[in-house]
């Protein structure tokens, strides 16, 4: 969804009006949730029971297939008699909702079904299941969960009790029970309900953030009314609404008091100021699983250029620090006599060289600049530039490997923009090790060092992405290695940090080492903060570019403006269930051999699982 999208919820009517789309302003889509749910008098399904409930339901007539399809989000209550202990009851009532199911698919064949579940969640979840597995129709199961808190929600009756210092409730604990049961399946997501009554303990609702939340359902109760007359909201429901709406991609739905409440278009009026505050500008990207690049393997097209080129934080934090290179290196005194070169590898479509020849006139320093690109296509686009940009700087152009290349003079200052996302997963290491020979013994690396770190998830869409993959290739579930193993890229907004972020890896240029090993080992301890879902690890990088001037990715550290880069995901074959309190063990290893370079990884505890990408097998990154 490209912006956010109100609906509004009306409650259960026997007429359905002919405008039912009661607001279109603004961007708004305001629609009627029509209600298709047969209220039966008995528990047993006859067909005389049949024939009188018939005259109770609506034409179906009376609103077009699109309406259907694009507009009616059909709910069904499923109550406890799905496991009812009498055979008879529950057999029947499986008949009943099948019943319900198979007309929804007549009328709407494919979008969301919401579910209001009353039973046991492993029931509902089997019941679901079979629905999903019994219909080639793409429809997916939304399951209403109410955010509040239980004990609050008593107190309000009850002022006279005393403050509850533990207050955690089990609106989570049974939407996890009924997806875990469900095996996780991306077609059954969740709809939150905001109540007034919110849980005390922060965590319990940013933990929802790691979850597949498709709705966020906001009761008029809900709301309370200012001096002016208007609709608000407390400070918490604002910030928490906004949260949502920033970090994951949902409907924001109006639940108001009656189909005929005159305050639904001020509702609206007041979600669309809260909208305001959210950044739209990422939202496409937000949340989607991107296979690395391999830059040495494979030559980077038009497209990808430039989208590195309009990250402009990146390159104007490497304008700093070469120009701080540049006036240490040369002094007042021999800005005249002196020249420094500079060697920037992998330079790509020229934005190093842009920020290379602003450093020199803002320095008023010299250089002479020796670019290095092996992608012939970007040789290019370079040619191009140094004819009609620069044709009076002194700029030499070297089409090849990096690695392959050597120089009558040495370099000065060495810079590069290598860096991915976990910081040597690019191998920026055995690039930048192949060629600081040419760097004289005191020259300068531009970055100085990268550090890569990690930290324990809970991301259900992520996870389910991997699952749709598998899907979609016919896979089975004992042959998701070739998704699981992988160490995806993702802009992620849609997960829950089970911890806080720790250090894995650290490389420094130019190394020194009398024989340089580029490979790495490291053994890392979390703590679960909550009761949650482990599904693997995001990755993120840190790098000293020149002295103080750093870049980075790490989520409290993040470059302010920076958008070349997007985290990593490493997934874990089999989500792990996790405590409060539970300890999390992982091992990482940085592996290297003549061809390749990969990570291994894999969980000691709470639980063991295998070694993940062994010996490089699934996700190999090349060397050439």
């Amino acid at each position: 969804m490209s912006r956010q999208s109100y609906l509004l919820k009306i409650d259960k009517s026997p007429d359905i009006q002919a405008n039912y789309k009661l607001s279109t302003e603004n961007g708004f889509c305001g629609l009627v949730t029509s209600i298709v749910n047969y209220e039966y008098k008995r528990d047993l399904l006859d067909e005389k029971v049949a024939e009188q409930q018939a005259c109770f339901t609506r034409s179906p007539l009376v609103l077009g297939a699109n309406e259907w399809l694009y507009s009616i989000f059909p709910t069904i209550t499923v109550t406890n008699k799905l496991d009812n202990s009498s055979e008879e009851i529950r057999k029947n009532y499986e008949l009943l909702l099948t019943q319900e199911f198979n007309y929804l698919n007549h009328v709407k064949p494919r979008g969301y079904y919401y579910i209001r579940p009353t039973c046991n969640p492993e029931t509902i979840a089997k019941f679901l299941l079979e629905r999903i597995e019994n219909t080639a129709n793409d429809l997916i199961f939304v399951i209403e969960i109410q955010l509040h808190s239980n004990k609050n929600y008593s107190r309000a009756y009850r002022r006279d009790l005393p403050p509850v210092e533990d207050d955690i409730d089990d609106q989570w604990l049974y939407w996890n029970a009924l997806h875990k049961a469900a095996n996780y399946h991306p077609r059954i997501e969740v709809a939150i309900v905001l109540s007034s009554d919110l849980p005390s303990n922060d965590l319990e609702i940013y933990r929802w953030f790691g979850e597949p939340v498709i709705m966020l359902i906001i009761p008029h109760t809900s709301f309370t009314t200012n001096s002016s007359n208007f609709p608000v909201m407390t400070k918490k429901q604002q910030e928490i609404v906004k949260m949502f709406m920033q970090n994951l991609k949902l409907y924001v739905v109006i639940d108001p008091k009656s189909s005929s409440d005159h305050r639904i278009k001020t509702y609206l009026e007041y979600i669309d100021y809260l909208n305001k505050f959210v950044d739209r500008s990422s939202d496409e990207e937000k949340d989607l699983l991107k296979y690395p690049l391999q830059p040495l393997h494979d030559n980077l097209d038009f497209s990808t250029y430039e989208v590195f080129e309009r990250d402009p934080a990146k390159y104007i934090l490497y304008q700093r620090a070469i120009e701080n290179a540049l006036k240490e290196m040369i002094s007042e005194e021999e800005k005249e006599t002196r020249k420094a070169i500079v060697l920037l590898v992998g330079a790509g479509r020229g934005p190093l060289i842009r920020s290379t020849l602003n450093a020199s006139v803002n320095t008023n320093r010299k250089v002479k600049v020796i670019a290095v690109e092996k992608n012939r296509n970007a040789i290019v686009t370079l040619t191009c530039l140094i004819r009609d940009l620069w044709p009076d700087k002194e700029i030499e152009l070297i089409a090849k490997d990096m690695r392959n290349i050597e120089l009558e003079e040495k370099a000065d200052i060495l810079v590069s923009e290598l860096l991915g996302s976990f910081g040597d997963n690019e191998l920026s290491p055995e690039c930048l090790d192949g060629v600081q020979h040419l760097l004289k013994p005191t020259g300068i690396s531009i970055p100085a060092n990268s550090k890569s770190y990690i930290q324990p998830v809970m991301s259900k869409r992520t996870y389910g992405q991997v699952q749709k993959r598998a899907e979609d290739q016919n896979k089975k579930r004992e042959k998701y290695s070739e998704y699981t193993e992988v160490n995806w890229l993702i802009y992620s907004t849609n997960m829950f940090h089970i911890d806080d972020v720790k250090e894995v890896f650290t490389f420094v240029h130019p190394n020194k080492d009398d024989k340089i090993d580029n490979s790495r080992y490291a053994k890392l301890n979390f703590e679960s903060s909550i009761d949650c879902v482990l599904h693997g690890f995001s990755g993120y990088f840190s790098s000293e570019l020149y002295k103080d001037i750093e870049i980075s990715i790490v989520p409290k550290t993040h470059t302010k403006g920076m958008i070349s880069w997007y985290s990593v995901y490493f997934p874990i074959s089999v989500p792990i269930q996790l405590k409060a309190g539970d300890k999390i063990e992982v091992e990482f290893w940085r592996k290297c051999d003549a061809e390749k370079v990969w990570y291994e990884w894999k969980v000691n505890a709470p639980e063991e699982t295998i070694v993940h990408n062994l010996n490089g097998e699934i996700h190999p990154i090349l060397l050439s």
